[in-house]
């Protein structure tokens, strides 16, 4: 049986993120035993997307509360899409290639 060791390295896309993964690339490398997880976090939600101050016109609610949601929704894809890149680069420092299936976000 082999006896594989597990490293979680958060990329954030700062300079010492960036040393963190320069760091595992160097102490690991390509040797085998090690499992290396890339993982990202989202920014938490800027405060004006987080509600809005309300309606009294449950019509004119529904549809302030539908547009928030949406606006929600375009911030997170957007960056979700940086996250991406970020994972990329990592990716491709510690492995030497891409490998488009390992560089979903959930």
């Amino acid at each position: 049986m082999i006896n594989t060791s597990r490293l979680l390295v958060i990329v954030d896309g700062s300079s010492a993120g960036q040393r963190a993964v320069e760091y595992v690339a160097v102490l690991i490398g390509r040797r085998k035993g090690f499992r290396i997880c890339l993982a990202h976090l989202l920014p938490p939600l800027p405060a004006e997307l987080l509600e809005f101050g309300g309606v009294e016109n449950p019509t004119e609610e529904t549809r302030e509360q539908a547009q928030l949601h949406a606006e929600q929704k375009r911030y997170r894809r957007a960056e979700k899409r940086k996250d991406r890149g970020m994972l990329a680069i990592a990716w491709v420092r510690l492995f030497g290639r891409v490998q488009r299936a390992n560089l979903g976000t959930n």
